[in-house]
């Protein structure tokens, strides 16, 4: 709803216009004198001020001139309320800032649409800034996510190209516990570098609007079930025992790949956060309508102050495994993303040096 002060210090003007525009969606508030009206600007952002000319302490030329040199109130479009046609009035008036004017007696068909027109462009304007602000913000966090990509993406290739030269150049010259030593590494730097691209496209296909979304309902302890699988190699190399709660289903609605993608992201940070030796649970608990997953960790934990910007491109935190696994901590961003698309919640609870709980809530059916 629009708010609407009008600024008269006759009550029957104020009666007569406020009923006029009462039909419209708004709401509609008074003040008596200029410099009420001021202060209630400088309070509260108003859509629209119809201003009388003449009033007892500030006349209205002046409060407009007042409220458009004010950066809180520059934007309010405001009309003047006038029983004077004078026209060094009237060119008076739009110099010191306002939109239109109206003069007395009110013609209510032409009262109701000039009010009508300049909240109309008064909304669209509001609506031109916000969009603008979500696109600076979007567009900050894609030039961050990027930057941090490129940034990364420079060992792995470092590795990939100097290790590859290497065996090109000296290849008879290295033992074959060697050979393997290094195209051990060269997989690891091909999969560090296949991970952060497809973390980049996955992230640049959900800004573009270009990211299909299936959803359906489906047992999301099963899809828990095939990404330990698929990580048993990482966990395995670490002894890291993997505990997961799957004596039954547990259901949610949402997208099966995008969960899929945030459970895969979760458990691999995970793992690589976890000592040597160490375990990871996975629980399931429900209410009524959501299904929540918890996986915890006895890794390195998660200081205080860190914990409210893991979720953040502007605020994105870089660290190293336990085993010093190299990655960039953007998976987390898409792990958001993909939950705030499939109307669920994602946050963590940790303590530095004991571990970290990663949850993730999502509705059990379809409340679109």
């Amino acid at each position: 709803m629009q708010h609407v002060l009008i600024v008269d210090d006759i009550a029957q003007n104020i009666q007569v216009v406020a009923n006029t525009i009462k039909e419209l969606d708004i709401k509609i508030h008074i003040a008596r004198n200029g410099k009420s009206a001021i202060n209630y600007c400088l309070e509260y952002p108003y859509d629209l001020i119809l201003l009388d000319i003449m009033l007892p302490d500030i006349d209205g030329i002046e409060v407009c001139s007042i409220l458009k040199k004010h950066e809180k109130t520059s934007a309010i479009p405001i009309i003047f309320l006038t029983a004077k046609t004078e026209q060094d009035i009237i060119i008076k008036g739009f110099n010191a800032g306002a939109v239109d004017y109206i003069t007395k007696p009110f013609n209510s068909t032409e009262l109701i649409a000039r009010v009508k027109t300049h909240l109309h462009i008064q909304k669209q304007s509001k609506d031109i800034i916000n969009q603008n602000k979500n696109l600076q913000i979007l567009n900050s966090e894609k030039d961050r996510f990027i930057s941090i990509i490129s940034h990364d993406l420079k060992n792995p290739f470092h590795t990939l190209l100097g290790l590859t030269d290497l065996l090109n150049i000296r290849y008879q010259s290295f033992s074959d516990e060697k050979r393997l030593s290094y195209i051990k590494s060269i997989y690891s730097s091909a999969r560090t570098i296949y991970n952060l691209l497809e973390n980049l496209l996955t992230w640049t296909l959900s800004q573009s609007a270009q990211l299909k979304i299936t959803k359906q309902t489906f047992a999301i302890n099963l899809i828990t079930q095939n990404t330990i699988n698929l990580l048993s190699e990482n966990s395995n190399v670490k002894n890291i025992s993997i505990v997961h709660d799957n004596r039954k289903n547990f259901m949610v609605y949402a997208d099966a790949a995008m969960i899929e993608t945030v459970i895969r992201n979760l458990l691999s940070n995970a793992i690589k956060f976890t000592n040597i030796n160490g375990s990871i649970t996975i629980n399931y608990t429900q209410t009524d309508t959501h299904t929540t997953v918890s996986i915890t960790d006895t890794g390195i934990g998660i200081e205080l102050n860190n914990l409210s910007t893991l979720f953040t491109a502007g605020n994105h935190i870089r660290s190293n495994g336990t085993s010093n696994e190299t990655g960039t901590g953007l998976g987390l961003l898409i792990c958001k993303e993909f939950m705030g698309i499939n109307n669920g919640r994602i946050w963590a609870e940790s303590i530095p040096d004991k571990g970290s709980t990663f949850f993730v809530e999502l509705p059990q059916n379809n409340y679109d």
